[in-house]
């Protein structure tokens, strides 16, 4: 009886020293998880040249607003006008618009670049500027924009949209990955 228990008491050591040894194993491998968790999803090499290049080949561009119930409100634009790096973006639209008036609201936006063929795309938040001043209209004024504007460049109908992306979230491949535009070098 005194040998069976010695055996026993050899078998649960072991199967104590194994089990912490399992749990050890666990908890280095949950970190290197949560290490890879934090960094988050498919990691771009150069965010902004991978989102710039996807905003650059774009038809048509996605616009979202807040109206004056809170509810958001998405519009499709024409490509934008001008961009510096991906943290600026431009845009032409009506000052009679409905946009506007949200804008001159609540200046919290949100726009979306999409590439159908390849099934990716790109979200940026943050905030919508309503520019009415020369320099900004005289900026990305383009030939035949009178066909919007009849009135020219001083049309009190023409407006430039100056969109301040603060964070956004790419997705490609089936993954997506969050970034803030302050932890990337922006070229202005």
């Amino acid at each position: 009886m005194q040998q069976k228990l010695i055996k026993n008491d050899s078998l649960t050591a072991r199967v104590y020293f194994e089990t912490n040894y399992v749990w050890s194993q666990i908890k280095k491998i949950s970190r290197v998880f949560e290490r890879k968790r934090k960094i988050k999803g498919i990691k771009m090499k150069d965010v902004e040249k991978t989102i710039g290049n996807l905003i650059d080949k774009v038809g048509v561009s996605f616009i979202g607003s807040i109206d004056s119930e809170g509810f958001p409100n998405m519009k499709a634009m024409l490509p934008p006008r001008k961009r510096e790096g991906i943290k600026y973006i431009y845009f032409t639209t009506n000052t009679s618009s409905m946009r506007v008036s949200q804008y001159k609201e609540n200046p919290k936006a949100s726009i979306y670049f999409c590439d159908k063929r390849f099934f990716r795309g790109v979200m940026l938040k943050g905030t919508m500027e309503v520019l009415e001043d020369s320099d900004s209209k005289n900026m990305i004024w383009r030939e035949g924009d009178t066909m919007y504007y009849p009135l020219g460049l001083t049309d009190p109908d023409y407006c430039v949209l100056r969109f301040t992306a603060h964070k956004g979230r790419f997705y490609s491949n089936f993954k997506s990955e969050d970034f803030d535009i302050n932890d990337i070098q922006c070229v202005h």
